[in-house]
């Protein structure tokens, strides 16, 4: 399955759904043939694949303060 955001509004032939500008559908390559085939080229675009990286969020070393604690 590849993602593909839609471009152009029209209706699922399938599920009678409508299916609006800027929905991003997950379908196979030969469903997305169909649809451009019927409503035109670019009526789709291929939405990449985003390669996740996992991001290292370092956190700031505790400073403690400096101050003495009162004892009781």
């Amino acid at each position: 399955m590849v993602k593909y955001l839609v471009n152009r509004d029209f209706t699922d032939k399938d599920t009678y759904e409508l299916v609006k500008k800027g929905t991003e559908l997950d379908i196979s390559e030969k469903r997305a043939e169909e649809i451009l085939k019927s409503l035109g080229e670019g009526a789709l675009t291929i939405i990449p694949e985003e390669v996740k990286e996992e991001v290292k969020e370092e956190t700031p070393p505790v400073v403690e303060d400096k101050k003495a604690k009162e004892v009781e």
